[in-house]
């Protein structure tokens, strides 16, 4: 596979590709609810875009608290999470998205695969082939309580309760596969994606999202729902899923680069 990543994002951008992304932007504008913003695809909703283009979607649930550090302050506490700006929703980044899955990806698929998907580091201008989307979380509580210990004393003298994401809350998450076009577009989808599903299993049910994470939080059932694959002219519904095992069989049963 070339390191070269071709098209871009914003190649796309300045064409008839991106139309359908900003009709979807301006029906979310118009609605009041963070929903609007993850993307609802139809049959052909990415036919102007380069051949080996996939669009993968599907609902997960949280088997433990989510925790996530928020922008902003207040009262100079650490127990706000991040939130979508404008409906103030829990949410999880797009940038958590990427930076969970490549931290996954390099453990079992290091060099080349991980280049290709991601795009070859943070300073380069070259674009991987995954984009990820937002996932949005209902509510938050409290329930959660740290007790960090001085490294002196060994003990703890100011407990903290975080805001988190309760166990058993439910998400969207996307991911868009975009392709390189023509026919080493296809062959080289038909090689990178079945390892993107073998990271997102391993993402959700071992590693975790978020902060965190190697206390335990963060992790989804195994479980998917919903779940959703697109091409550039047919949707494939994969249904419910009792394993995130399963993802891989299933897509590449389909065959949505042939």
């Amino acid at each position: 596979m070339s390191l070269e990543v071709y098209p871009s994002l914003r190649q796309l951008q300045q064409g008839a590709a991106w139309h359908a992304v900003n009709r979807t932007c301006e029906d979310a504008l118009q609605t009041a609810s963070c929903d609007s913003f993850i993307p609802s695809p139809i049959a052909n909703h990415f036919r102007y875009f380069p051949a080996g283009t996939l669009f993968l979607q599907f609902q997960f649930t949280l088997i433990s608290p989510y925790l996530s550090k928020g922008d902003e302050v207040v009262a100079a506490s650490p127990q706000t999470i991040a939130r979508e700006w404008v409906y103030r929703r829990p949410w999880v980044r797009p940038s958590t998205w990427k930076g969970r899955l490549r931290y996954v990806a390099n453990l079992i698929n290091p060099g080349e695969p991980v280049i290709e998907a991601f795009g070859p580091d943070k300073e380069s201008k070259s674009e991987g082939r995954l984009h990820f989307f937002p996932s949005f979380f209902n509510e938050t509580n409290s329930h959660v309580v740290f007790n960090p210990h001085n490294r002196r004393a060994r003990k703890g003298t100011v407990p903290v309760s975080p805001h988190v994401v309760r166990a058993g809350q439910s998400a969207t998450f996307s991911v868009l596969y975009l392709g390189r076009g023509e026919a080493q577009g296809v062959e080289q989808a038909r090689l990178l994606f079945p390892l993107v599903c073998d990271w997102l299993q391993l993402l959700f049910t071992i590693h975790g999202i978020g902060a965190k994470t190697l206390k335990g939080f963060g992790l989804a059932r195994n479980q998917i729902l919903n779940s959703r694959l697109y091409n550039r002219h047919v949707s494939y519904n994969l249904q419910n899923l009792d394993k995130l095992s399963e993802l891989r069989a299933r897509i590449e049963g389909a065959q949505p680069w042939a």
